[in-house]
C-alpha cells in the first residue's frame, strides 16, 4: 500500500472514530471550560478576595497622642500608598479596635502607649503593642515583618540619638545647649525615619507572573485538563492501534513509524480544534472578563506548540498502555503533578528552590508559560522551543513502544 495513502487512510479512521464518539468529546469540551473557567474564579478568590492575600487592615490606637505619635502617625497613613493594595491603615479608639479585631474586620491592632514619644525621644525604650489574629497565616507574617521593620527603624533612630548624644557631652557641650541638642537630635533621626521611602528604591512583582490572577489559574488548570483529555481521546481511539490492527496493518506494508505519525496528526488536529474554540470562547465571551490579550499571531502560534505537544503525549499513551486502566492512573498521577508543579495549586513564586526546580522538569510549566507570555505579548521563543522539546520526547518514548508493538505483532 502506498505510505501516503495509508497515513491519510489511518487519519480519516482516527477522526471517523472521533466523529463516533462526538457526545463524548463536546463533553470534555464543555467540561474543560466548566472546570477550567471555575479553577480562575476559585483562585481569584481565595488569593484576591478572602484573608490568604488580600488587603490587611491595620486599626492605630495612639493613646500617646503627642506631637511624636502624631507625626509618626500621620505620615504611615497619608503615605499607605507605598504598601501598595496590602496594608491599610485606620485609626480607631482602643474598644473600637478590639471589636473590630474579634469580628473579623481588620487583622491588627497597632498601640502606641501613653508616654510612648516622650520615653521614644529620652531612651526609656518603651515597647509598642501589635496584637494580631494567628488564624490568619499570611497576614500575621505580613504584620510581622511591618512591624520588625518598623521597629527596626526607630531602633536605628535612636543608636544615631545616642552616638549623637555621648559625642556632644565628650566635647564638653554646655549643659544650657544640651536640651536643644537634644531635641534636634532626636527630631532630626525620626524624620529620617519618616522619610524612610526617600532612602529605600521599592520595586514590585508578581506572583503570577504578571497576569491577572484569574487568567494564572485558569491556564494552569486548562493545562491539567487537556492532558486528562488526551486519555479519554486515546481510551477512543485505542482498538484502532491494538496488536492486531498493527498486525493487519503491517501485512498490508504500512510501516509502524507511518502509523505513529498518522496518530499523531489525527490528535493533532483534535486538540487543534478544540483549543481554538476553548480560546475563541474566552477571547470573546464577556463573562470571561479576560479582554486584556488580541488573538494575534504570537497566540496562534502557541496554541499550535501546545496542541502539537498534547498529540505526542496523546500518541505516547496509545501505544505505551495496552489497557484504559493503566492509562488513566498514570495520566492521573501525571495530571495532578503536573497541575501542582504549574502553579495551579499555589503560585510557583511560593514554592521552595527544590520545588522551583522541579517545576521546570514538567511540560505543563513551559505550556502555562508559553500561553502567559503569549498573552502578556512576550516573546515565547524560549518557552515554545522548550515546550517543543517535550513533545519532541513524548513522541520518541511513544515511538519506542509503537516499535515493540509492531515487533510483538510480527
Amino acid at each position: 500500500m502506498n505510505s501516503a495513502r495509508a497515513f491519510w487512510n489511518i487519519v480519516s479512521l482516527n477522526l471517523k472514530t472521533f466523529a463516533h464518539f462526538k457526545a463524548r468529546m463536546i463533553s470534555l469540551f464543555c467540561l474543560i471550560a466548566l472546570l477550567a473557567t471555575s479553577a480562575g474564579l476559585l483562585g481569584e478568590y481565595f488569593m484576591s478576595e478572602t484573608n490568604i492575600a488580600g488587603p490587611v487592615y491595620i486599626a492605630i490606637v495612639d493613646m500617646d497622642d503627642g506631637f511624636e505619635t502624631r507625626m509618626i502617625l500621620s505620615t504611615i497613613t497619608e503615605q499607605a500608598d507605598d504598601y501598595g493594595e496590602m496594608l491599610r491603615f485606620t485609626h480607631k479608639t482602643p474598644a473600637s479596635a478590639q471589636a473590630a479585631l474579634q469580628n473579623g474586620d481588620i487583622s491588627a491592632i497597632l498601640t502606641f502607649p501613653e508616654s510612648f514619644g516622650a520615653a521614644m525621644i529620652s531612651g526609656d525604650n518603651m515597647p509598642f503593642g501589635v496584637t494580631y489574629n494567628i488564624e490568619r497565616p499570611l497576614s500575621a507574617t505580613l504584620i510581622r515583618v511591618m512591624a520588625n521593620a518598623f521597629a527596626d527603624m526607630l531602633r536605628t533612630s535612636q543608636m544615631g540619638v545616642y552616638v549623637t548624644l555621648n559625642y556632644a557631652i565628650e566635647q564638653g557641650v554646655p549643659s544650657e545647649s544640651f536640651d536643644m541638642i537634644f531635641m534636634g537630635v532626636n527630631m532630626m533621626f525620626l524624620s529620617f525615619v519618616i522619610a524612610r521611602g526617600e532612602m529605600f528604591v521599592v520595586d514590585t512583582t508578581s506572583i503570577t507572573g504578571g497576569l491577572p490572577i484569574w487568567q494564572s489559574y485558569f491556564i494552569a488548570a486548562y493545562i491539567a485538563l487537556m492532558i486528562c483529555a488526551a486519555f479519554v481521546m486515546t481510551d477512543a481511539v485505542r482498538r484502532n492501534f491494538s496488536r492486531y490492527c498493527l498486525i493487519g496493518l503491517t501485512n498490508c506494508g504500512v510501516s509502524t513509524s507511518t502509523s505513529f505519525i498518522a496518530c499523531i496528526f489525527a490528535y493533532f488536529l483534535l486538540f487543534l480544534t478544540i483549543n481554538a474554540a476553548l480560546w475563541l470562547m474566552v477571547a470573546l465571551s464577556p463573562i470571561y472578563a479576560l479582554g486584556e490579550f488580541d488573538i494575534n499571531a504570537r497566540f496562534l502560534s502557541g496554541i499550535v506548540i501546545v496542541s502539537a505537544s498534547l498529540s505526542a503525549f496523546a500518541a505516547m499513551l496509545t501505544f505505551a498502555f495496552d489497557n484504559a486502566f493503566s492509562a488513566g492512573v498514570f495520566t492521573s498521577v501525571f495530571a495532578i503533578i503536573s497541575l501542582f508543579l504549574s502553579g495551579g495549586v499555589v503560585p510557583v513564586m511560593y514554592f521552595s528552590d527544590m520545588l522551583q526546580a522541579a517545576s521546570n522538569l514538567v511540560w505543563s510549566t513551559w505550556g502555562a508559560r508559553l500561553l502567559s507570555s503569549a498573552i502578556l505579548e512576550e516573546n515565547i521563543l524560549i518557552h515554545a522551543i522548550i515546550c517543543a522539546l517535550f513533545g519532541l520526547i513524548f513522541a520518541i518514548i511513544g515511538r519506542v513502544f509503537a516499535g515493540l508493538r509492531g515487533r510483538c505483532a510480527r
